[in-house]
């Protein structure tokens, strides 16, 4: 709503100032959805979530593995079997090998919170990267046209309304912004 009010008093203030107004428009989810770049970063990002999910699933068999050793141990230092000192050492072993599970578990929340954490980085570098790029295109396709304001149509307000009740087909820039940035990229 913030972002519609902020278009419209640009607009007025245009109209008031005597300035000529040409809008036009463009739809940035067709942009992104479009751009080869962006399809490009998001298969980086993909990749990069596959790998995260392939370390995380060893890392969680090695610790199924060690709790599996713990039970093992469990079982060694329960048998009325065995001697008393070896029932003694099984248990020393076990206590040990609490300690070694529980750093385990440190170590992967750990990695888990700085994988998340870099992967949600990127993730944002690189659209920020892309935006910028489709909003350099956008601007150059509309300065060629003669506009002085572009308004996205896949806006949405909070309420879920589109943010741009009503525009001219031929206001639209999209597909020659789209066809700028896909230039050579086949």
């Amino acid at each position: 709503m913030k972002k519609l009010l902020t278009a419209f008093t640009l607009l007025a203030f245009a109209l008031v100032a005597n300035a000529e107004v040409k809008v036009v428009t463009v739809d940035m989810a067709k942009l992104f959805d479009g751009y080869g770049r962006a399809k490009a970063a998001e298969n980086v990002i993909q990749s990069e979530i596959q790998k995260l999910t392939a370390e995380t699933q060893r890392r969680q068999a090695e610790g199924r593995a060690l709790v599996q050793q713990l039970d093992e141990l469990g079982q060694r230092y329960n048998n009325p079997a065995l001697a008393q000192s070896a029932r003694d050492a099984a248990k020393k072993e076990a206590r040990e090998m609490e300690d070694k599970i529980e750093a385990k578990k440190n170590e992967f929340e750990r990695f888990q919170s700085q994988s998340r954490q870099a992967l949600m980085q990127k993730e944002q570098t690189q659209r920020e990267t892309i935006y910028n790029e489709i909003q350099r295109a956008t601007v150059a396709v509309a300065r060629k046209q003669g506009a002085t304001l572009v308004l996205n149509t896949s806006e949405k307000t909070t309420a879920g309304l589109p943010t741009v009740v009503y525009s001219e087909k031929s206001w639209d820039i999209t597909g020659a912004v789209l066809t700028t940035l896909n230039v050579g990229t086949k």
